[in-house]
């Protein structure tokens, strides 16, 4: 049930960001989907990062950061949805991750665990 309540969470944000910020502006924000991830997994112990995998993390920061300068429409309210969206959907795939990992779960009995759970949420 946690991991359905995040993906609710994830797909409640998610959306309520394209009221506030452009579809560009969001694509680009997207990209920092695997940094925020990369960090979760780094915390929760499954992933110990690579110099290699830090520094192409790095890089993708920097190209979303320079993107945010950018933005002739930036909006507060729409990025910090954003980033709660992205931050729920990182904690959604690390629980995701243990439960396929020690419960020895096929990813399709996973997914079978997983949407009713996540339809009870939305």
């Amino acid at each position: 049930l946690p991991v359905g309540f995040f993906m609710a969470i994830m797909f409640y944000f998610g959306n309520l960001c394209y009221l506030y910020i452009s579809l560009s502006y969001i694509q680009m924000l997207k990209t920092a989907t695997p940094i925020i991830t990369m960090i979760a997994l780094t915390v929760a112990r499954l992933e110990t990062p690579s110099t290699g995998l830090v520094l192409s993390v790095l890089l993708i920061a920097a190209g979303t950061a320079v993107t945010s300068v950018g933005e002739a429409h930036f909006n507060w309210l729409g990025f910090t949805y954003m980033l709660l969206s992205q931050i729920a959907d990182a904690v959604r795939l690390v629980m995701t991750q243990v439960m396929l990992s020690k419960l020895s779960f096929h990813p399709l009995e996973g997914l079978l665990h997983l949407a009713p759970a996540c339809a009870v949420c939305l």
